[in-house]
C-alpha cells in the first residue's frame, strides 16, 4: 500500500510543476505584452515630439525664412540664430529599436520633414489613436507609423521659387529603410 501512495504523490508533484510552468509562461506573455504597449506609448510620444519640433523649426525661422532641418541635431541646436535655439530637448531614442537612429522622411531637397521607427515588428495598438495618428490603425509595422510635419495650408505657401511639398515629393532615405524582399 505504501508504494501506491508514493506513486500518487509523485504524479501530484508532476501535475503541480506543470501547472506552475503554464502559469509562469502566461505571466511572461502578459509581461511582454505590457512592455510592448509601454514602448508603443513611448514611440507615440517621441514621434509626436520630433514631429512638433520639425514643424516649430520650419515655422519659426529667422527673418521669416521657412525651411526644414537638414538633420535631427538641428532641432536640438538651431544655429540659424545669434544664440542657440532649441526646438527639441534631445534626440529621443526609438523605443522599439533602442537606438537614436530614426528613419528619415525627406523633401526633394533632402531636408527632414518627418521620422519613423525602423522596427519591422507588428504593432499591438490597432485603434483608438488620436485624430492626427488615425492612419496608424492600418499599419502593418511600426515603420509604417510616419510622424510627418507637413501641414497642407502652410506647405502651399513655401517660398514660391521652390515647388510646394506634396506626398510625391516626400522620399525615404534608402540607407534608413529597406523593405523586406517579399514586398
Amino acid at each position: 500500500m505504501g508504494g501506491n501512495v508514493k506513486g500518487f504523490t509523485y504524479l501530484g508533484l508532476l501535475f503541480a510543476l506543470a501547472l506552475a510552468g503554464v502559469g509562469l509562461a502566461l505571466a511572461g506573455v502578459v509581461w511582454h505584452t505590457a512592455g510592448k504597449r509601454a514602448k508603443e506609448q513611448q514611440l507615440l510620444f517621441a514621434g509626436a515630439a520630433i514631429q512638433d519640433a520639425i514643424l516649430h523649426y520650419y515655422r519659426n525661422g529667422p527673418n521669416r525664412m521657412r525651411e526644414f532641418p537638414r538633420s535631427l541635431q538641428d532641432l536640438v541646436e538651431d544655429q540659424r540664430y545669434v544664440t542657440v535655439e532649441r526646438h527639441l530637448r534631445k534626440i529621443y531614442v526609438d523605443p522599439m529599436t533602442g537606438k537614436r537612429e530614426w528613419g528619415l522622411i525627406t523633401s526633394g531637397e533632402g531636408r527632414i520633414v518627418g521620422v519613423f521607427s525602423q522596427s519591422r515588428e507588428a504593432p499591438l495598438k490597432r485603434d483608438n489613436f488620436r485624430d492626427a495618428f488615425a492612419p496608424f490603425a492600418q499599419a502593418r509595422h511600426y515603420s509604417d507609423w510616419r510622424f510627418v510635419a507637413v501641414d497642407a495650408p502652410t506647405m502651399q505657401s513655401v517660398n514660391t521659387n521652390r515647388p510646394a511639398l506634396d506626398g510625391d515629393d516626400l522620399q525615404l532615405q534608402k540607407r534608413d529603410f529597406m523593405p523586406d524582399a517579399g514586398q
